[in-house]
């Protein structure tokens, strides 16, 4: 069962953004799964790090087109991709050390993170986006 599935309401109309949206869900979910499938901790932690890494990929997206159209809120958007990269490099610290609850709070976070940045943050810049052309 996924933590989260896509849909309408995550999409900003703006293709490669949801496409990588999508690919944070799945990444998100196999995480999920190998969590609940008890998956060795190797497993858990390379998810883990697959997360961080893609995050990063996503972020730099979004900043380049921030930077590119010159959106009027990129620095408070830009503070909470840090914050958000924080987290997630935190949490897999915490991993890393034997924190096993960590799992727990990483789904939870995931699955704020997704529904309230991409769903709400996220949704803020997409006119602005498609208003300069970017489909």
């Amino acid at each position: 069962m996924p933590l989260i599935e896509w849909t309408p309401a995550l999409s900003v109309g703006v293709d490669l953004i949801d496409a990588q949206h999508q690919k944070l869900l799945a990444i998100a979910n196999e995480l999920h799964d190998a969590m609940l499938e008890h998956r060795a901790k190797q497993v858990l932690g390379q998810t883990l790090a697959d997360l961080i890494d893609y995050t990063h990929t996503h972020f730099a997206t979004e900043e380049r087109f921030f930077a590119e159209f010159d959106y009027p809120d990129k620095e408070a958007h830009m503070a909470e991709h840090r914050t958000l990269s924080s987290k997630v490099v935190e949490l897999k610290a915490e991993f890393d050390a034997g924190n096993t609850a960590v799992t727990l709070e990483v789904m939870r976070f995931l699955k704020q993170w997704i529904t309230e940045h991409l769903a709400g943050e996220d949704l803020k810049f997409a006119p602005f986006l498609r208003e300069h052309g970017v489909r």
